[in-house]
């Protein structure tokens, strides 16, 4: 069994999810518990640690409106891949289901902490209005972009969050292109050389061929009733009105990897945006592994081992120092062993059989006979 603590989080849904798990033998354990005590007072108060039939129903209650937000805690706690686009949907749907669980008769019991616990999820949605990363974030999703602000918000907040990303896009555009146009990488020699020709042979073509439309006229004064679109916002439509698709085994960031030729201003924003963490679970676990690493037995570890000991733990929980065996001692005892048959088998071989397969064969009949 594990015990709630203050610091761990989700260890309440823990704590109960084994205690459920484990019920026979919790029951049995407060039994004997109760047996072995010799003072008739201390066993009427060990007796009140028996749960009934009601009571443990009532845990799986509780425990059912713990694991909504166990999972949504889950979802966004990552610290190997981006999650900081699933914060505000995970934070919606856990008020979703809990305010629905408060309509509910049989959680009826937890309804005061329910509403607390509402009036929590609220707060902590609200504080994210203080920053665009988490918007940004989900427009960086190639699957969802503005879809699923546009299908769950209010027009008045989507038409925000449009002009939110819209500055924040224009402002990273011209931060990258001064001039106000992408200019793009150059190309080598050789494939200039091979467009200077294809553009011969394009030039050669039309000038042998008669021309079918009028020939410019130089007075005439360009069209400037339609505005044109500026650059900035033209990147910023391509992406987002784009038909971007991603594999289920493909992360954000390597899709990002993949496409930031095709939207360079966005990957530069996915690279500012994406790796921001969506809670602190990771920076917590990393200063309660330095705790465990620094006792008070070990006060004496400069910084540079304290480093290494802590990547080591890192890359032992990520499992990357799985490498395939080397040779061991048995090992090669027991190569050396079969070199000696081998050896052995060749040297009783007479010399006259290595002449030929034929030869061979003769000797050993006579040997036979």
């Amino acid at each position: 069994l594990t015990l709630d603590m203050p610091v761990h989080w989700s260890s309440t849904n823990l704590m109960l999810h084994l205690a459920v798990n484990l019920r026979k033998a919790v029951d049995q354990f407060v039994q004997e518990i109760i047996w072995v005590e010799a003072n008739a007072a201390k066993s009427a108060k060990l007796h009140h640690l028996c749960l009934s039939d009601a009571e443990w129903l009532r845990v799986r209650k509780f425990l059912e409106l713990l694991q909504v937000p166990d999972l949504a805690q889950q979802s966004f706690s990552s610290d190997c891949f981006p999650a900081l686009h699933i914060a505000l949907p995970a934070l919606e749907a856990l008020h979703a289901v809990w305010s629905r669980c408060l309509t509910e008769a049989h959680y009826q019991p937890f309804h005061s902490a329910l509403e607390k616990a509402l009036d929590t999820v609220k707060e902590y949605y609200d504080l994210t209005a203080d920053s665009d990363a988490y918007i940004i974030a989900m427009v960086l999703d190639p699957l969802e972009k503005l879809s699923q602000i546009k299908q769950t918000w209010p027009e008045v907040l989507y038409a925000e969050v449009f002009v939110s990303a819209k500055r924040i896009f224009k402002e990273r555009y011209l931060q990258m292109y001064p001039s106000g146009v992408i200019t793009t990488v150059k190309k080598s020699n050789k494939n200039q050389k091979l467009r200077h020709l294809l553009s011969l042979g394009d030039m050669a073509s039309l000038s042998s061929s008669p021309s079918t439309s009028p020939a410019p006229n130089p007075t005439s004064a360009p069209d400037t009733s339609a505005s044109p679109t500026p650059p900035w916002e033209q990147a910023f439509n391509k992406y987002l009105d784009g038909e971007d698709e991603i594999t289920e085994d493909t992360t954000i960031t390597t899709w990002w990897g993949l496409n930031q030729a095709r939207y360079p201003v966005w990957a530069s924003l996915a690279r500012n945006y994406l790796p921001v963490m969506a809670s602190s679970v990771s920076s917590e676990w990393a200063f309660s592994g330095a705790g465990i690493t620094l006792t008070k037995r070990r006060n004496r570890l400069k910084a540079d081992i304290v480093e290494v000991l802590q990547g080591l733990k890192c890359a032992m929980r990520h499992d990357l120092l799985i490498r395939p065996s080397g040779p061991t001692l048995a090992l090669e005892e027991e190569l050396l062993a079969e070199a000696d048959q081998e050896d052995k088998l060749i040297d009783s071989i007479p010399p006259s059989a290595t002449d030929s397969g034929f030869t061979m064969e003769l000797d050993l009949d006579s040997d036979a006979e």
